[in-house]
Parts: C-alpha cells; sequence; structure tokens
C-alpha cells in the first residue's frame, strides 16, 4: 500500500494484509503512519521493509531486505 497524504490513506493500513515499505522512515518522517503500521503488523499484516539502513520501523517487519546504498535506482 502506498500511503500518499492524508489520514484516509493511513487508515487503510489497519485493514492491510500486506504492508510494503521501500526507502522510507515512516517512524521519523510520519508518527502516526508508522505507528498504524506497526500495530497492523502485530496484529494480522505482513510488514515488508525494504531499505540500505535499518529502521526503527525493521524491527517490526516480518521481512527485512537490505540493499546496498544507492542501488535501488
Amino acid at each position: 500500500i502506498l500511503l500518499p497524504s492524508g489520514l484516509n490513506k493511513i487508515l487503510r493500513v489497519a485493514n492491510s494484509e500486506v504492508i510494503i515499505v521501500i526507502g522510507a522512515n515512516p517512524t521519523s518522517n510520519h508518527p502516526v503512519a508508522a505507528t498504524f503500521m506497526k500495530n497492523a503488523a502485530r496484529s494480522n499484516a505482513t510488514l515488508i521493509v525494504i531499505d540500505p539502513r535499518r529502521t526503527e520501523l525493521a524491527r517490526h517487519a516480518h521481512h527485512f531486505l537490505q540493499f546496498k546504498p544507492d542501488s535501488d535506482v
């Protein structure tokens, strides 16, 4: 699920089966959205984080895929 601006988009995370976060750090940039992601991962959603950095959200992820910096393009 992609999260454009707007609370309705963020609320969709709660009912998602899979959440994929690529190259973003919502914990620091969008803490409200990150909270919804963490809660969804604790209950029913599969959280996949793909990033060169091990962000705080990666601790909650079911799958963390770490790629080399600058190789994502």
